[in-house]
């Protein structure tokens, strides 16, 4: 069950441990992208193992976002002369909300796959 690419599953956002299934239920730009299935269609791995394990993933979030602004803040010191923090307080916030679903699932998958008790 586990001999597959784990970085390629885990990109795709299929099952940690067969690779096969998919995790959420719906794409990345659906209204409901969070949605998790319960398990996976192929080897039954529970995505869920206990109510609120994915609250945890918050953690993941606040990380991501607090990187990407930071490299906005490195790319607007090289880029601009003179730094205005209103204009990359708006970047900033603005890439937030174009990458929010890409985020929160990146955060769920990192949670499941360090966290989540795959099968041997």
């Amino acid at each position: 069950m586990g001999n597959h690419n784990k970085i390629a599953s885990f990109i795709s956002g299929k099952c940690p441990n067969c690779g096969q299934g998919n995790v959420f239920k719906y794409g990345p730009y659906n209204r409901k992208f969070v949605e998790v299935n319960h398990q996976c269609d192929h080897c039954q791995f529970k995505f869920e193992p206990e109510p609120g394990f994915y609250f945890g993933a918050m953690y993941f979030t606040y990380a991501i976002n607090v990187g990407l602004m930071i490299i906005t803040l490195i790319i607007f010191n090289l880029v601009f002369e003179k730094f205005s923090p209103f204009n990359y307080l708006v970047t900033v916030v603005t890439m937030v909300f174009l990458f929010l679903n890409v985020i929160v699932r990146t955060s769920r998958l990192l949670m499941l796959y360090l966290f989540g008790q795959p099968r041997s």
